[in-house]
This record gives structure tokens, sequence and C-alpha cells, in this order.
């Protein structure tokens, strides 16, 4: 069997997590690269460049970067820069949670700021990808470098074509793709994938993938369902396809309610890193100063100390509620910090108007936080309806004083939510995957 992601994210760790749960050993692909994949997932891109485990890891450091002796680098609001003279001509991303400045990415930018193409280094040290971007259109073309910095995949994404060179003591040759899912069967073939059963997300051009070539397959779906399933989910039995769903009330909204056919459930199995902290002690992370109602909420819950662990330097916005004796600030918080609120604190507050910093939903599951937010705030993801509160205050402040100092009503919602999204409930995707082959 195989996993294909569109992307690796929180979703595609938490399912591979619970397929290694299950006993299944699968390869593991992303059809994204960052060059930083964790090592029980490669991607099409990391094995035609000839890479994997038995290559060894040796991540570019910011100091052994190699430039032109009129460039330098310099930090520029806490941003490493690269200039000449005075110009800034690229920006440095570096891989976040390590202290040793590991490169993972430089944006090379005009006189205008306008993105120029970006370098993208891995976790073997070399530059892998280099994307190429057009002022007004964005992202255009890629190509993918060996380690002897051979080109050995072209991505147009106007044309949606991929190019592939084969350059070897063997043979050279070049192969034309017109299509995504084209491009995928060519490497599933050459590695003699092409025959196995498929899990997946059905990101990126998976669904088009199955269903040119129909080969059976289970799509696994753990984003919150608001109505109905997505249009592209719809008739997934055409194409050989199978839906399981991992959120046990939207399965029985759909499959129970509606009377869906076709739909199977199976619970995700995270690891559970510490118990239940205090219900006293609140934790928010942000990547902004925008937080929902955050002062209204901290004013009215006095006997709840509140800890804010932001991934950046705080606003003067953010500082100035440091007057609140039962507010913490924690700017550009550093990971062991972090881990140890994550273990202190027994309810997460995902009310920050930004994308997720920290992948903190995830880290809530595994430290046992009852999680709460603020529909078309809070991604929901992890957040059961009964906890995702309108835009006042007021829900989020009743449940806070219901759990501040009384543990068992504090266990009783954090047992439940669990439930009903059906996490820790023992499932087996090998029993549900047996059920359908059988």
């Amino acid at each position: 069997m195989l996993s294909i992601f569109g992307k690796y994210d929180e979703d595609a760790w938490a399912t591979v997590y619970s397929l290694a749960m299950s006993d299944i050993s699968n390869l593991n692909l992303s059809l994204e690269d960052d060059g930083f994949l964790p090592d029980d997932v490669t991607s099409p891109y990391e094995m035609l460049l000839g890479l994997g485990n038995d290559v060894p890891r040796n991540p570019l450091n910011i100091n052994n970067l190699s430039l032109p002796l009129s460039y330098e680098v310099e930090f520029l609001d806490g941003v490493p820069c690269i200039l000449d003279k005075s110009r800034v001509v690229a920006r440095i991303e570096l891989l976040k949670g390590k202290e040793e400045r590991i490169v993972k990415s430089i944006t090379y930018v005009g006189y205008n700021s306008e993105v120029l193409w970006v370098d993208n280094y891995n976790k073997y040290g070399f530059l892998f990808k280099k994307d190429y971007y057009l002022t007004g259109v964005g992202l255009v073309s890629s190509d993918y470098y060996n380690s002897n910095g051979e080109t050995v995949v072209s991505v147009n994404y106007i044309a949606n074509s991929y190019v592939y060179t084969e350059n070897s003591s063997r043979q050279n040759y070049s192969r034309v793709f017109y299509r995504g899912e084209d491009f995928l069967r060519f490497f599933l073939e050459k590695y003699n994938l092409v025959n196995q059963e498929i899990i997946s997300d059905g990101g990126g051009f998976i669904l088009e993938y199955l269903k040119k070539y129909k080969t059976k397959s289970y799509i696994i779906y753990s984003k919150p369902i608001a109505f109905d399933l997505p249009d592209y989910l719809q008739g997934l039995k055409d194409f050989n396809s199978q839906l399981i769903l991992t959120n046990k009330s939207d399965y029985e909204k759909l499959v129970v309610s509606n009377q869906k056919e076709g739909i199977l459930y199976c619970g995700l199995q995270l690891p559970i890193k510490s118990d239940l902290g205090l219900g006293s002690e609140v934790l928010i992370t942000t990547g902004t100063d925008d937080i929902r109602n955050l002062e209204a909420i901290v004013s009215s819950c006095r006997g709840t100390n509140f800890h804010v662990a932001a991934s950046t330097l705080m606003s003067d916005k953010l500082l100035s509620l440091d007057k609140y004796p039962n507010l913490t600030l924690y700017p550009a918080i550093g990971k062991e910090k972090l881990i140890s609120l994550f273990e202190r604190c027994g309810v997460f507050l995902d009310i920050a108007n930004s994308p997720t910093v920290f992948s903190a939903n995830k880290l809530a599951v595994s430290h046992s936080c009852l999680r709460m937010g603020y529909a078309g705030i809070s991604s929901g993801k992890y957040i059961t309806g009964d906890l995702l509160f309108p835009s006042n205050s007021s829900g989020i402040v009743n449940i806070l004083g219901l759990v501040k100092n009384d543990q068992e009503k504090l266990r009783i919602l954090y047992d439940s939510q669990n439930v009903l999204l059906g996490l820790f409930d023992g499932s087996d995707f090998r029993d549900v995957i047996a059920l359908q082959t059988n």
C-alpha cells in the first residue's frame, strides 16, 4: 500500500502516525517538497534526484553560505537579508526551531522588491530547487537539481507540463508530460509502485490521477464539514475510490442523519505527551497582535491565568496588555518554554486572527488541552462545533468560568470533545480497509 499526500501538513502527519499505529507500513509520498520532509516521508522529486535515508544529512548553515564578494548578510528587523552595498537583493528564510540557523530558502528581489526567483535548499545541504516568478503573474516554473547541479525535473505551471531528464552512465534522455497525473504515473511505473493500493488526502493532482487510472484507493478526509462534502469528493466510487472520514461527528451527521452511502469512518490516533493541565491556566498562540476579544476575556476572568505565546516580537498594542496581572506575554517564545506551557495549561484558545503558528492545534491535542475558538477565526482543527463560538466573548468566558476551579468539569468537557471528534477511540485503519476488501 502507498500513501500519497498533496502536501505534508498536520492532517498528513496525523494520518501517517495513525497508519503506523495500525501497523500499516507504507511508503509515504508528498507531492510538495520543501527540502525538509521528515525521514518517514519522501517525494517523487527526492527519489528522482537520487536522495534517500542512506544519504548523509548536512544542511547548510548561514555561516557557510557562498556569496559574491560584494554581498554581505545582515539582519534587518530580525530577518536575515543579503545586501549589495545598501540595497537588499535577497531575504533568507531559516529553518524554524533550529538554533543552528539552517538555510531553508533565499528569495531574490528586484529594485521594486518584486520576487525574481527563490533558491530552495534541502536537508542534504545543496540547492535542490529554483522557483521562478513573473511580476503580475506569480510562480511560473520550477527546476529540481541533483547534488551535481544537473536539472532532473522541470515544471512549467503555466503550461502544466513536466520534463524529466535522465543523465546517467547508461542513458541520457528527456520525457515530457503534459499533465501532473501522467508525470505521477511515470514515477510510479519507474519505481514499480503502480499496482499498489493508495491511501491519500486527495490533494494536488491525486484525484485527477485516480480518475484517469482508476487505481484502488482510500481518500482520508480530516477537515471540518459544515453542511455537506465538497464537490470534488462526490462520486468517488465511480473511479474505484472509497472515502474515509476521521471526524466522528461529521460522519454521523452525513451518514446517519442524511443517509449518505459509501462513506467509512476511522478516527485518528495521535500521541499523548502529557496529561490534562489546569483549568485555571489558558494558552493562546499567535503570529499577530489581532487576537479576538483578548482584553475582554482577560478582564472578565480575573481568576484565570492567560499565557500568550508569540512566534515573533510583539507590537506595542499587545505589550500594552501587560497591565493585567493575570496575563503573561511571551514574545518570540522558545520551543522548550512553549512545550512547558502546553503541559501546564488545561485550555487552548485558537482566537488569533492569523494562520495558526507552532502547529498549535496538534500540540494542544498531544498535550491534552480542551480546545476552543471563534467560528471564522479558528481553523476549527480538533475543535467541536459546540466550542466554536460567535464573535462575542461570552461563550468562551462562560466555559472558562466553569473549569477555573473544577478539574472534573474540565475533564468531562475534554473527554466529550474527543469522543465527538473520534480521537483516541481505538480505531484501526486495518480493520476499516479489511471490511472493504473482504
